[in-house]
């Protein structure tokens, strides 16, 4: 029987581990032993600021990523929280994921100002109470005895990390999903800002104690980090689904892409299958033109794979012969194939000599 019940616990390191902490809480009063420290707002290009915190379980968060042993026991802690909020900077021009889906742009967010009352209530929490000003004196005794220590010997266990290179948003799903396997996420900002912010304040009316979804994309790049490969697949899985016509260019070119191999060929796969005629030539060329004035470079591996996948789509569709002409470098004589993009590249190559200067 007590094999059976060792059994069920460890059917999971994370289920193992909540059960774990839970069960500890029980004895010290307290389930969360670590604040992680976020930014929340994008302030302006390049810059970050708003930290807000997330509470955390340290056993659950060393038990599910090994990310989190070097993190804990290295020196990343920052020190209790008790100490006040000095050793966290308001803001940052340092952080590591620039086109992060879950920062907020600057403005007022009544989660921020509530997050500054928490702040300042918490630091207010940390001096000496007041005594109880009804009861007899050995009530007050008691309170005095066994209630303030608790209380104390509980925020002396509670250490802040500070972390710059990631959301608040996203890892509010991160340590949710450790503790129950959910996660939600928000439509990409390429389907339509206003539908992104009206699904968002629909699930918080729906939802009010959940954190609101978050980025599939930043979601991706944060499991990545902390190795979470179910995690990791749900949101790629996620961010493929909400691909579509309208939305492919803007996914294709941006900087996530560029920086994800799996990402930039999904995006590539897309564009192949649904997205290989002249109505995609006025998207593409804004982007190409974005690229040539410099403000993308990025950009050009994308225009590079996008090249590729038309030229292998062009000669999948060729005769055996004219497949041995095109690789042996005859191509040219091959008829392009009208009204595709494959055929338009390849009728826009220059003949060769075209590039020499005559003698």
């Amino acid at each position: 029987m007590a094999d059976r019940d060792c059994s069920s616990l460890k059917q999971s390191n994370m289920s193992w581990a909540l059960e774990s902490a839970l069960a500890e809480s029980v004895n010290h009063g307290s389930f969360a032993d670590v604040e992680l420290s976020l930014f929340s707002r994008r302030l302006a290009p390049g810059k970050v600021g708003h930290p807000r915190p997330v509470y955390a379980n340290s056993v659950v968060l060393k038990r599910t990523s090994p990310y989190f042993h070097g993190l804990l026991e290295g020196g990343f802690v920052e020190g209790d929280v008790n100490a006040g909020l000095p050793s966290f900077p308001i803001s940052t021009d340092e952080y590591g994921y620039e086109s992060d889906s879950d920062l907020e742009d600057d403005g007022i967010d009544e989660n921020d100002v509530e997050n500054e009352h928490e702040m300042a209530q918490r630091s207010r929490d940390s001096s000496p109470s007041p005594q109880l000003e009804d009861g007899n004196r050995k009530g007050k005794e008691i309170a005095r005895s066994h209630s303030i220590p608790a209380r104390e010997a509980s925020r002396r266990s509670l250490r802040r990390i500070m972390i710059k290179d990631s959301a608040f948003n996203t890892w509010q799903w991160v340590v949710v999903y450790m503790y129950t396997g959910q996660v939600v996420f928000a439509p990409l900002k390429s389907q339509g800002l206003d539908d992104r912010a009206s699904q968002r304040a629909q699930y918080r009316s729906n939802f009010p104690y959940h954190p609101l979804p978050c980025s599939p994309k930043s979601m991706y790049r944060l499991a990545d980090i902390l190795g979470l490969d179910a995690l990791k697949t749900r949101a790629f899985a996620d961010f493929k689904a909400k691909l579509s016509k309208a939305n492919i260019y803007t996914e294709l070119f941006t900087k996530f892409s560029s920086r994800n191999d799996a990402v930039l060929r999904a995006g590539i796969n897309f564009f192949e299958d649904y997205c290989m005629n002249t109505s995609a030539l006025p998207q593409l060329q804004r982007q190409l033109e974005i690229i040539a004035v410099g403000d993308s470079i990025h950009g050009v591996p994308v225009v590079i794979s996008l090249f590729k996948a038309c030229l292998c789509r062009k000669k999948r569709s060729l005769p055996a012969t004219a497949v041995s002409a095109w690789d042996n470098g005859s191509e040219e004589n091959v008829a392009p194939i009208d009204g595709s993009l494959d055929g338009i590249f390849s009728s826009a190559r220059a003949p060769k000599g075209a590039g020499k200067s005559g003698q």
